[in-house]
């Protein structure tokens, strides 16, 4: 079998098979996990301080475990400053580096979309923890398919776009929901 895959790989029989990686590694393939915090108390002075309930910090440490056993490595994340979306990112206990943009509480997607333009360039992998309707309106103005957002629902995005930058609606494709 070892030989067999060998051959085809060096006698120019699926060359286009190379080019195709070749062309997705160009391209700057990159993914985008989209979050909605988990379930969150409504017994709180505002909205903003709303914090998780118990059931919402078990459910995002079993995310955060999921996430790890499969491998999704995560370079950078954006947060909204709201408590609720913190402790989902707490919970998820990733090793990455976070930032809270102001602009992310309750944001449009539009202003979630501007967020993300601004994340570094050698970001391949990029979590954005926010709140519904701007969660999944994102995906819907990134993929064209709708999804309806319980709390701590999770979409995963293959992104190509040669940075973040340069994300255009229509670059994302659904790969998965967790």
């Amino acid at each position: 079998m070892a030989l067999l895959v060998w051959f085809l790989l060096n006698s120019g029989r699926i060359n286009h098979v190379k080019r195709s990686l070749a062309n997705d590694f160009q391209m700057g393939k990159r993914f985008l996990y989209i979050l909605r915090h988990a379930e969150a108390a409504f017994n709180a002075e505002s909205d903003r301080i709303r914090p998780l309930t118990d059931k919402g910090k078990s459910d995002a440490k079993t995310l955060g475990q999921r996430l790890k056993q499969a491998g999704y490595n995560l370079d950078y994340v954006l947060c909204s400053p709201a408590r609720r979306t913190k402790e989902t990112l707490d919970a998820l206990a990733l090793d990455c580096a976070a930032i809270y943009p102001e602009n992310l509480y309750n944001a449009l997607a539009s202003e979630i979309y501007e967020c993300i333009q601004t994340a570094p360039p050698s970001c391949e992998s990029l979590l954005v923890v926010a709140h519904n309707p701007g969660v999944g309106d994102l995906v819907r103005f990134l993929t064209g398919k709708m999804m309806c957002f319980a709390p701590g629902a999770l979409a995963r995005l293959e992104i190509k776009a040669e940075d973040w930058e340069s994300l255009m609606p229509g670059d994302g494709h659904l790969v998965d929901v967790i």
